[in-house]
């Protein structure tokens, strides 16, 4: 599902918690978006546009950006803590057909381009995982055995530079070069 060209949608989003309201949803939310995004694509993006707003604090509560990369990839995602519902969803789309993760529900929905009959989309559920405890549980393992963790220090560094770049496209309103 990840030939070139592809287009890549994700959206996390929900109605107003009241939490982490000292920075904005780029930091707080995009941030595990935009390292997702890289992974799955295997390349950093050339540009990114994105739009923003401020709703209910002094931060950007609203964000979407969209991505172009070199291969001629494609992805929007978009953060939001304003919303009247809660949803975590990845969708990829290409000449393949579509696959849509649903975080929420814990399924994945796959609509194959090729497939010849009337009931073409498949649906499959997958076990719910606490992912930042796990990748807690690794950071922390890899202190006391002394390895490499999953994400690495060169990892974290192009996620700052990334949530740099969508906020700069924010403030200014232009398509950033990356």
């Amino acid at each position: 599902f990840f030939e070139a060209p592809s287009h890549i949608t994700l959206k996390r989003v929900a109605p107003f918690k009241g939490r982490a309201t000292d920075v904005d949803v780029v930091q707080d939310l995009m941030i595990h978006d935009l390292d997702l995004l890289v992974y799955l694509f295997g390349e950093t993006p050339v540009s990114v546009d994105a739009i923003g707003f401020q709703m209910r604090t002094t931060h950007y509560d609203y964000v979407t950006a969209n991505f172009r990369f070199k291969s001629g990839n494609r992805a929007t995602i978009t953060v939001g803590r304003n919303q009247t519902k809660e949803v975590r969803e990845l969708e990829i789309s290409n000449k393949a057909g579509t696959l849509v993760v649903d975080l929420m529900r814990n399924e994945i929905q796959e609509a194959l381009g090729a497939h010849p009959g009337p009931e073409f989309v498949k649906l499959e559920s997958y076990e719910k995982r606490d992912h930042l405890l796990l990748e807690h549980k690794n950071f922390y393992q890899s202190i006391t055995n002394k390895t490499a963790p999953i994400i690495s220090l060169d990892d974290g560094i192009l996620a700052v530079r990334l949530i740099d770049h969508v906020l700069e496209s924010v403030r200014t309103g232009k398509e950033v070069m990356l």
